[in-house]
């Protein structure tokens, strides 16, 4: 599932071919034989697809068949979007065609819902062991783990790499990589900024950098150097990187080929060019402001309650700076947010063209909030 790209022993796309040719082909194996069963004993036959709410986010162009096996756009999520997708039209036209056979038969399709398990080994959206991070290396030349050493009180883990190597590192170095939700579209000639904070148990040689799918290909990049002294203590890092290329399957990638200890601590990487610097697309919350909302509802659905209270969104918890938001677990897709998207900011937004702003929250103290917003 959502697996890095690989062909099958058909040469087919492998998420293609596993979980839609491979079953397309049992049940045309079978049909033939459904048809009969369902003739002679009159009673109803049914096929179900296991499909996946996940259909929906296949590729923007929807089946990409004259790209099944181009690697280099291939994105992972998408890709299994797309073969659940086909799954779902597989079912639609299926049924379509037994209807107009005389065949009382019916193709379904399904979401099955979702559980962790090693199905999600191969990604960090929603990971088995909670991490939103991936290893650059291997248990040979790093170890990486979570303590809880950061300075932030109300946000005490860390990330911690033991890097094991030295001379014998890689040469493109070791370290973490996180592809944000689905991989990030970076555009050439655009700016990001990194920000992060580190410190380590000698002298710190960071490479920062943006690369393509599966890292290949270089977007951006910089090098973090400082003495031991420097970053003994945490540090906060600020670096700006300007695109040389675009991708929208990139990764940010933190790297290194110096033996030591590392620490990360509150990793952002933002575009430079958002409305009013609060990380919003300028052009989509422009658009926003131009239909002159009355109210704007943040947040919504599934996000503002959880699956359980206690993983609820709290906005009280989402004021003050971003370092000392406690965040909480996204226990429906099964990630960690940071809530990083505070109510003052969309407040202000809404509030700046004249109208009246306000938000709506599902919290019996939802008016409270505009005064620590001004």
């Amino acid at each position: 599932m959502a697996c890095p790209f690989k062909l099958s022993k058909d040469n087919i796309e492998l998420q293609f071919a596993t979980n839609h040719i491979g079953h397309f082909l049992l049940t045309n194996l079978l049909l033939d034989t459904m048809k009969k069963t369902t003739r002679e004993s009159k009673k109803e036959g049914r096929i179900v697809n296991v499909a996946s709410e996940a259909h929906r986010f296949a590729y923007p162009e929807g089946i990409r068949f004259d790209k099944i096996n181009d690697q280099s756009s291939y994105n992972n999520w998408r890709a299994y979007g797309q073969s659940k997708l086909a799954n779902v039209l597989h079912a639609n036209q299926l049924t379509k065609h037994l209807k107009e056979d005389g065949v009382n038969i019916t193709a379904n399709s399904l979401h099955p819902g979702t559980i962790v398990t090693n199905l999600f080994r191969h990604n960090s959206a929603v990971n088995v062991s909670g991490d939103p991070w991936s290893i650059i290396g291997n248990e040979t030349n790093i170890n990486v783990e979570t303590d809880r050493t950061s300075i932030f009180e109300r946000n005490k883990i860390a990330l911690r790499l033991e890097v094991l190597c030295d001379n014998t590192c890689p040469a493109d170095g070791v370290g973490v990589y996180n592809p944000g939700f689905w991989g990030m579209n970076i555009e050439q000639g655009k700016k990001y900024k990194v920000v992060f904070y580190a410190r380590s148990t000698g002298p710190l040689n960071l490479a920062v950098s943006f690369t393509g799918p599966n890292g290949v290909g270089n977007l951006a990049s910089t090098v973090i150097t400082g003495s031991a002294s420097d970053f003994s203590n945490w540090t906060k890092v600020e670096v700006v990187l300007e695109a040389k290329a675009t991708s929208r399957n990139s990764r940010l990638q933190l790297t290194t080929t110096a033996k030591g200890v590392i620490w990360l601590d509150q990793v952002s990487a933002m575009p430079v060019d958002t409305y009013k610097g609060h990380g919003f697309r300028s052009d989509l919350f422009q658009m926003l402001l131009d239909i002159k909302p009355s109210f704007i509802r943040f947040p919504g659905g599934c996000f503002v309650e959880g699956e359980a209270l206690r993983d609820a969104f709290r906005w009280k918890a989402s004021v003050g700076p971003w370092e000392e938001r406690p965040g909480h677990f996204g226990d429906v897709w099964k990630y960690w947010t940071d809530d990083g998207i505070q109510v003052c900011i969309l407040y202000k937004g809404s509030s700046g063209r004249n109208q009246r702003g306000v938000v709506s929250i599902h919290d019996k103290a939802q008016c409270l909030f505009i005064n620590l917003c001004n």
